[in-house]
């Protein structure tokens, strides 16, 4: 059954499963930080009357947290929005664990220890040269901040949904005409036409007068606002590597603290120079110094630093130097003067307005080629080419992938006769006026046995993920759940999953 588990799970439960792991191997759960606040309730939810721990909740989030940042490639991903989203998230996937492990228990379901130790001894997460290394296993729960017995019964948990999972999958089967149907729709080929109009030929009839982009910055001025920047002043005490700073540590945090107006004093006590940063944003993309700290960032806008004109509390940073910090300057949000951004407008109203003429004009020509016109003729009395091409497939090498992907989404005209149109507005900013003009179904006679076994299985597959689906629903619809509102907002407007 392990193997099974292992062979046929793929999509979202894959990734359930291997993702319980570790942070590191990008594990399932979606697990975040929480405050204990006193007097809240001391569950995350409960499920028919079984709890789900705040302690599961805050290890899932947590993890999440980190996955979500990795997915965002640095990007920002700590604004309100985000967390709140991750934490409805997290809640769901928790709640949904919890009617599965539960539902399956009462009907039998279960999975030895042994199971679970032969499943981990197997994971090449935990090898090294090919063998189980229980050195690795430790780290890696470190890691995760796991006990033993708390990966032990999360990994339970998703081996058992995972019988689930086989077993729908097993139990479904595709019928002839449904393989027949598969084999026709992927491998259809089109026979279509498009041609290209390049924006930049649209861009070179316009003009924009001096009164078009007055208006224009009178009606978006807030497009032109700059953002509050502060200049920090700071102290830095440098990094300890023979461990000779100690009482220099102590005494900077004493004295930034029993000063809190001032940094003046420490820097006289303790010989540091004061240093201050140059004028910054909040979201400036890259800063150099210590403003590359990100606990320098939000520190330096915190209500205390920022709002109260309060000096820091000691802050390290990634290479063992400790700082204090406080706002030295500010420099209020305001909107750029127009002589500073007519330049920028005028461009704007540039491009917006060749875009709408190369719009209208991308209409125009789909509506006649719809009509039965040439599509070659209209492109040559506009000095562009048009491109036809027959029996293309999904994959087709030599045209455009937006192209490719719109053209396999239209639909034969009604009267099939004339081509369906469509414009598409390519990544680089021009327009294709495409038609499509007739479409060659797939033959089940030119598919291999291993397709139709693909086909097969895959139709399968995805019978059972419905089954599944329909399975969790039929679940929440007749559980009882109650979900502690706290840890999704303070507005209590989150609806139980």
């Amino acid at each position: 059954m392990l193997q099974k588990i292992r062979d046929k799970t793929q999509g979202w439960f894959a990734a359930m499963i291997i993702g319980a792991v570790c942070v590191t191997f990008a594990l399932w759960g979606i697990h975040y930080y929480l405050q204990g606040v006193t007097g809240k309730p001391d569950y995350a939810a409960k499920v028919n009357g079984k709890a789900i721990s705040l302690a599961d909740f805050n290890i899932t989030y947590r993890q999440a947290a980190q996955q979500q940042a990795e997915a965002l490639g640095g990007m920002d991903n700590n604004t309100p929005a985000l967390q709140k989203a991750l934490r409805v998230d997290v809640m769901k996937e928790l709640i949904e664990q919890k009617l599965l492990t539960t539902s399956l228990f009462k009907q039998g379901y279960r999975i030895s220890a042994a199971d679970i130790e032969q499943f981990i001894v197997n994971m090449p997460q935990f090898q090294e040269n090919g063998q189980f290394s229980q050195t690795r296993f430790n780290q890696i729960m470190q890691t995760m901040m796991y006990s033993q017995s708390q990966f032990y019964s999360q990994l339970q948990n998703q081996l058992l949904i995972g019988q689930l999972a086989v077993g729908l999958s097993n139990s479904n089967y595709a019928l002839p005409t449904d393989v027949k149907a598969a084999v026709m729709l992927l491998n259809e080929t089109r026979d279509i036409g498009f041609v290209v109009l390049p924006l930049s030929s649209f861009v070179t009839q316009v003009n924009v007068t001096e009164a078009q982009i007055a208006t224009y910055y009178k009606q978006h001025q807030v497009r032109f606002k700059t953002p509050e920047q502060i200049q920090l002043q700071y102290l830095q005490l440098p990094a300890d590597t023979k461990g000779k700073n100690t009482d220099k540590s102590d005494l900077l945090a004493n004295l930034t603290y029993e000063n809190p107006d001032s940094l003046e004093i420490a820097s006289e006590k303790l010989g540091l120079p004061l240093m201050t940063t140059t004028f910054f944003e909040a979201n400036a993309p890259k800063n150099t110094g210590i403003l590359a700290s990100k606990s320098v960032m939000a520190v330096a806008f915190s209500n205390d630093v920022l709002n109260e004109g309060y000096n820091s509390d000691v802050i390290t940073l990634d290479d063992g130097s400790q700082v204090v910090i406080r706002v030295l300057s500010r420099k209020p949000a305001s909107v750029m003067p127009l002589s500073s951004v007519q330049e920028i407008i005028k461009n704007l109203l540039i491009k917006q307005t060749a875009q709408d003429n190369m719009k209208t004009l991308g209409e125009q020509l789909a509506q006649k080629i719809a009509k039965g016109a040439s599509g070659t003729v209209i492109a040559n009395e506009l000095k562009l080419n048009w491109h036809e091409k027959t029996d293309v497939n999904r994959h087709q090498q030599g045209v455009n992938p937006q192209v490719l992907l719109s053209v396999f989404k239209m639909y034969v005209s009604a009267d099939r006769q004339h081509p369906t149109t469509q414009t598409i507005l390519l990544p680089n900013g021009n327009l294709a006026v495409v038609a499509f003009y007739q479409a060659h179904y797939g033959d089940l006679k030119t598919a291999t046995a291993e397709q139709l076994q693909m086909f097969n299985r895959k139709i399968a597959d995805d019978y059972g993920n419905v089954d599944y689906a329909l399975y969790v629903r039929s679940l929440k619809k007749q559980a009882k759940i109650k979900i502690n509102q706290s840890l999704i907002n303070d507005n209590n407007d989150m609806e139980a999953p």
